[in-house]
């Protein structure tokens, strides 16, 4: 692990460091919004806990420039908009693509499938598709999703993209967890991971993990969009 990357893991839990790094990201979220605007259309509800813009727009070069056919969200939002939008613009060039975003709210999944067909994004891609919460032994007072037919068959995935599930609170800071482990072997050869809300306290603990555990190298972006990314490949395209 870089000296860097473990400066974001562990440093940035000091409270005084916290502060002065949030006093810049507002400036960087203006910057990386305005490089969002040719992919605005119709409104967009962007509540306190969507993806900040420095992270969506690093996602979506990595969708445009590495040219990702198949993308697997867990917690829909914002970002499934933007990745829409951007998978619209890219049909000219005839290339079959798709997102799969995996969501436990079922009401949520209703509201977001309306958003996207308001935006005429085309069916073949998306799909919104509910998995509820189950208790999960491999998580610590979390769930993780209940397990479905695409879950377990869906190889090959070239871009993840982890904002699910819930771990707004404490006792649930590391339902992501699993995250990584579950979909490791079902990752492209060139696949990126992404990792959003590395500004807390959980998902720094589920990054430094999974180094561990997988014996890779993680860089964390905190004022760019406060998210983190592994890349399988070090013959991606940089971002």
């Amino acid at each position: 692990m870089s000296w860097k990357t473990l400066f974001m893991l562990v440093l940035t839990n000091n409270k005084w460091i916290r502060l002065m790094l949030r006093r810049v990201e507002l400036l960087e979220d203006i910057k990386w919004f305005q490089l969002l605007s040719p992919l605005n259309g119709r409104y967009v509800p962007w509540t306190g806990s969507a993806m900040r813009p420095g992270a969506l727009q690093m996602i979506l070069n990595d969708i445009a420039v590495n040219r990702r056919t198949k993308i697997v969200e867990l917690g829909g939002g914002l970002s499934t908009i933007y990745i829409c939008r951007l998978l619209s613009q890219m049909r000219s060039d005839g290339v079959s693509r798709k997102i799969v975003c995996i969501e436990h709210d079922d009401e949520w999944v209703k509201i977001l499938t309306a958003i996207l067909k308001a935006n005429e994004i085309p069916d073949d891609l998306f799909e919104i598709m509910h998995c509820p919460l189950i208790s999960s032994a491999n998580t610590t007072g979390s769930s993780w999703y209940a397990e479905n037919e695409f879950m377990k068959a869906v190889t090959d995935i070239e871009l993840l993209l982890i904002d699910g599930p819930p771990a707004y609170r404490k006792e649930i800071e590391m339902a992501r967890e699993p995250a990584l482990p579950y979909f490791y072997s079902k990752l492209s050869e060139n696949a990126s991971v992404y990792l959003d809300d590395i500004d807390r306290s959980g998902e720094r603990k589920v990054a430094y993990k999974w180094c561990k555990k997988f014996n890779i190298s993680i860089s964390v972006y905190r004022l760019r969009g406060s998210f983190a990314v592994f890349r399988k490949s070090v013959g991606l395209f940089n971002v």
